[in-house]
Formats: C-alpha cells, structure tokens, sequence
C-alpha cells in the first residue's frame, strides 16, 4: 500500500537526538546554538542519513541532511562482505564488477560536495523553466557530512492521487517532462525519483509545480548516450520498419555492447518497441496492460 511503501522512503529510525546533536556540531564544527533558533530532531531518513527540519536565526525554514556517523566505514565493509560473496559466485554473473559499481555509487551519495554540485547543475537547468523547483543550498552550514538547504514544501504524491482530476494531469505531465528533458535535454539522470523525494507545489487557481528533493544519487549521460536515446524514441514513434543493423547501432550509441547485442539483433526493433511504448503512443497509456516482464520473456527467452 502507499502507507507502507511511504515508510520506507521518508521513515526510518533516527538517531537518538544527543547523539545526532553531536553529530552534526561535529559536521558543522561547532556548537548549533548560535546558528538555528529551532531544529527538530524528529528526523526524515534521507540516503545513507536523515534530515533535520531547521529554522535559521533570520526565520529562513530549512532541512539539514546529516550523513549518519561512520557511514563510510559501514558501507566499505559491507561492500567487502559483498566481495567474498563474489568470489563463490559464477553462473556468467560478474557479481564483483557489479560490487564495484555499487561501490563507487554509494560513494558519490557519500560525497555531500558532489551533491551540492548537482544541485547547482539542476538549478542552473531549470531556471528558465518555471515548472519545476528544488531546495537553494545555505552553502555556510554545508560540509563533508552536512548539507543545509531551504525547505520545500509541497503535496506528497499520495495526497495528489486525492485531488482533482486537473491537478493529477497536470502532476503527471510535469514527471513525464522533467525525465525527458533531464534525460534528453540536461543529459542527467536523477537517480532517484521515488515519492518521499518529490513535492507537488499547488497554487489557488490549482496550477502545480515539481519540487525534487535528494541529489545524492545524480548520473551525467554523454551526448552519445542521450542522443542515441532520443534517436532511439523517434524510430520507434515513426513506426517504420528498419533493418536489424540499424537498431543495433542505436544500442551501440548509449554504451551498449555489440558484441553481447548481435545475438538479440534481429529482435531489437521489437524490444525498443516495448520499452519505449508509453512515450510513443498517442492516447492514454494503462502501465498496467504494459506487462513489460513477461513480453520481454516471449520476445527473447532465455
């Protein structure tokens, strides 16, 4: 249900509030009496740590995300648990380079600098396009292990499944146009886009705006990649029929292997038809008849 699927996205189990006092002295390098005139410790988890609703001195409301203490040691542990596992594991699965990569994801999210840069990166995009919003970082109260930003308030998306028809097309539209002009525009990727990291900003005459929250998780495309996506797109939406060598070259193009593609080749025009076919189609779509698992089972098998 919604109501437990929201515990795991902006629920957790905070840390005791000395010990996240502590913390984040820590993180900000000295006491926080002279710097909020309110926090809650009441925390919202957030990546690999939770977030603080704070107020400045001057009454600015803001969240304060602070990394959890020796979080960076926990996951290089794990990450070497996950490690020994490889070493057992076969069947074709390269599960070490997959260790790797989940490695030097969790380390980005780890890096609050990188983070602060994405919101930057974000910002400097969605200036000119007034549909969308996100939290201005207060760079003086940000660090290796803190991040302190305004507070975005909004709708949750449960709240907005509550609201007027209007609203809901219009929350709908605004997701589908922030993934394409990220993707295909921006050439980022935010990496994740579940509920607890979006807001729906709704004015009196039922207008609405996207906030996105939590940009620890933020991956640039090459060129190459997004506009071999968009070609991608546009020979499915166009509908003609291509030789197999030309939609093995548009997989080529976003990174993929030709090598491990040529024996699916004939089937990928197919494939792109069902992976693409929400953004292709010219009426409304029902996710629920897409049943992209099992089709994509019939087209390729094993």
């Amino acid at each position: 249900s919604d109501a437990l699927f929201a515990e795991l996205t902006e629920s957790g189990e905070a840390l005791k509030p000395a010990v996240a006092r502590k913390a984040l002295e820590t993180a900000l390098g000295g006491s926080i009496d002279g710097v909020f005139s309110s926090i809650s410790f009441e925390a919202i988890a957030a990546s690999l740590g939770q977030v603080h609703r704070a107020k400045l001195l001057d009454g600015t409301d803001v969240a304060v995300k602070l990394q959890y203490p020796n979080m960076a040691e926990a996951v290089r542990i794990d990450l070497g648990a996950l490690g020994l596992i490889g070493r057992a594991y076969r069947r074709g699965y390269d599960l070490l380079a997959y260790k790797q990569t989940l490695g030097e994801m969790i380390g980005r999210e780890l890096d609050y600098a990188l983070e602060l840069n994405a919101m930057d990166t974000f910002a400097e995009r969605i200036d000119t396009d007034q549909h969308f919003v996100i939290p201005k970082p207060i760079r003086s109260l940000c660090g290796p292990q803190v991040l302190t930003m305004t507070w975005l308030d909004g709708h949750t998306l449960h709240q907005v499944k509550t609201m007027p028809l209007a609203v809901r097309e219009q929350a709908s539209r605004l997701l589908v146009r922030w993934f394409l002009r990220s993707v295909l525009e921006w050439g980022l990727v935010h990496g994740d886009p579940h509920p607890g990291n979006i807001r729906f900003q709704v004015d009196g005459d039922d207008r609405v705006r996207l906030g996105l929250l939590d940009f620890g998780c933020v991956q640039g495309l090459t060129a190459s990649m997004a506009g071999g996506l968009r070609l991608l797109i546009e020979a499915v939406a166009s509908g003609q029929t291509e030789p197999s060598s030309h939609w093995l070259s548009r997989f080529e193009a976003m990174g993929f292997d030709a090598e491990l593609l040529s024996p699916m080749a004939n089937e990928l025009q197919a494939l792109s038809q069902l992976l693409v076919a929400p953004l292709t189609v010219n009426s409304t779509f029902d996710p629920l008849a897409w049943d992209l698992n099992e089709r994509i089972k019939l087209l390729l098998g094993e």
